[in-house]
């Protein structure tokens, strides 16, 4: 009985680290990278510049909810007015 269990322990540890895949370039180019983040002066907006690998950022806004607001292709360093009517990038 104990061999039985010693066995099923090792071929239980030999399948868990066969089923580790090893990272590569292609991998760190589907991650995404939050940069330059902004809140409004009243906390009404948040904006973020979203970039995923080697291409062009994609600038967020959302509010407190993280409701989607406005979203712009190749945007970057944004930021809010003082008074948050607008916001620049």
């Amino acid at each position: 009985m104990k061999i039985l269990t010693t066995a099923g322990f090792i071929l239980l540890a030999i399948t868990c680290f066969a089923q580790k895949k090893i990272l590569d370039h292609a991998d760190f180019d589907i991650w995404n990278t939050i940069q330059h983040r902004s809140i409004s002066a009243k906390g009404n907006f948040i904006m973020y510049a979203l970039e995923k690998g080697e291409e062009d950022n994609t600038l967020k806004i959302k509010d407190p909810k993280a409701t989607l607001i406005f979203e712009y292709a190749r945007g970057q360093n944004g930021q809010f007015t003082n008074d948050a009517e607008f916001a620049l990038f």
